[in-house]
């Protein structure tokens, strides 16, 4: 797959210094690469048989981010010796493979973990963590917006600390971390699934208002 807009030889020269501790090296090549990153997750043949929008994308995304460039550069540094096994492949070769391979872990595991909606109407975790990342609010805060899923859960989770009441905290926080609304409304303390469901709504439709800096 061509990319005419990326310069692939910049992007090794990065991917050798990030390898080695250049934390500038490590953030310039994430900049470049996320929009590919986000393409090849898109063009993933298993990711779309998902059906799950642009959500499954990001998630595969963020997760090459913290399998290439995690703080000690280790996954960068596989590049040269695959390169001497792999005469005449290069470091785009090597990053489209990275990417499949991410991909495929990341539809086993959904598959694994699936259970079907208990309502069409109910929110999902990776799109409101995808509002979140994208929201101008963080912008005008000044903060960064994290480059992990697991990151990213628990920056949202700090940001609903200041703008939830404790019980829709606390049920929000269950379901990011993948509680059913049973398990939910029996660690809050609420009347059933329909109770833990409104809270969850609930939390998730305030937040939605500070995104949209409302």
């Amino acid at each position: 797959m061509s990319y005419v807009s990326v310069d692939w030889t910049h992007c090794e020269a990065l991917a050798q210094r990030a390898a080695g501790g250049d934390t500038g090296a490590r953030r310039e090549l994430i900049e470049v690469l996320w929009p590919v990153w986000l393409r090849l997750a898109r063009g993933n043949d298993a990711v779309q048989a998902l059906g799950t929008s642009e959500d499954d994308d990001h998630e595969v995304a963020v997760k090459v981010v913290a399998k290439v460039c995690g703080a000690d550069g280790h996954e960068l540094g596989l590049f040269p010796p695959w390169r001497e096994r792999n005469p005449g492949k290069t470091f785009q070769d090597w990053m489209c493979i990275v990417v499949a391979n991410v991909a495929r872990d990341h539809v086993r595991e959904r598959l694994a973990h699936a259970r079907a909606p208990a309502s069409p109407d109910d929110p999902t975790v990776g799109r409101v963590l995808n509002e979140f990342v994208r929201s101008p609010l963080l912008d005008e805060q000044g903060v960064r917006p994290a480059m992990t899923v697991n990151q990213t859960a628990r920056q949202l989770i700090e940001f609903a600390r200041e703008r939830l009441p404790p019980a829709q905290l606390g049920a929000l926080t269950l379901w990011i971390d993948g509680a059913t609304f049973a398990e939910i409304a029996a660690q809050v303390g609420v009347g059933g699934e329909d109770a833990a469901r409104k809270l969850v709504h609930s939390g998730v439709a305030v937040l939605r208002r500070h995104f949209a800096g409302g």
